[in-house]
């Protein structure tokens, strides 16, 4: 017997010890009646939703780079996938991750530590106060005089315009930007609300150098403001 003969009739002999290696066993497969009835699913409506599938909202399968398969409607799938979930670049129902995460900034109320603003609540100065609240009335008579019909957006855009006549003088006379909050902001658009509904001239007035300060209604900006001027 060669050695080629006598190598291969040793391999072919059939192990008898105990570390012989374990017979894998083969999973039992159904009838063909049995994987009919409960191994094939008809998907009629998206998972998300709960709504059937229509020619607008198209039945669309996840090719996951992992099992993934999952089908859900077209539109649901894209809301999901642009939503503010952290689990948004997931599977919704398996959460097996399909893709990079978005970076989304986290926001944060009030200025930036180190940031040179203050917020219009901080004025101290009786001038910046005066020009501010004499903007915001002059600008409110304009609007009045050639608007007929006035959206709250408007009595934001007469808030936010008044603030860039006072925060002009107010980086030039502190180094400071000056800001308002959303909440102030809020606030000051019913007092303008409150200045449209009033005759265009104030009857009442003080006397401030060779400034004339609308008394009435610097009294309320300064009160909802909470000015402690100097």
């Amino acid at each position: 017997m060669g050695l080629v003969q006598s190598i291969y009739a040793r391999c072919s002999r059939p192990h008898t010890n105990d570390m012989s290696a374990p017979t894998l066993s083969t999973p039992t497969l159904p009838t063909k009646d049995n994987f009919v009835a409960n191994h094939l699913e008809a998907i009629e409506h998206c998972d998300i939703c709960r709504e059937p599938f229509d020619q607008e909202h198209i039945a669309t399968r996840i090719r996951g780079p992992n099992q993934c398969q999952h089908i859900f409607g077209s539109t649901c799938l894209q809301q999901w996938m642009d939503s503010d979930s952290p689990h948004a670049n997931s599977c919704p129902k398996c959460r097996e991750v399909l893709f990079k995460a978005v970076p989304r900034p986290t926001f944060m109320p009030g200025v930036r530590p180190g940031a040179e603003a203050l917020y219009l609540e901080h004025i101290t100065r009786l001038d910046h106060a005066w020009l501010f609240v004499n903007s915001l009335r002059e600008i409110t008579s304009r609007y009045a005089r050639t608007l007929p019909v006035i959206y709250d957006s408007d009595l934001e855009d007469i808030v936010s315009d008044a603030l860039v006549e006072i925060a002009k003088k107010y980086l030039e006379d502190t180094g400071h930007s000056l800001l308002v909050g959303m909440d102030t902001l809020l606030t000051l658009r019913e007092v303008a609300r409150e200045m449209m509904m009033s005759p265009l001239e104030d009857r009442y007035t003080i006397p401030s150098g060779d400034r004339v300060i609308n008394a009435e209604w610097f009294s309320r900006v300064a009160g909802v403001l909470g000015w402690n001027l100097q």
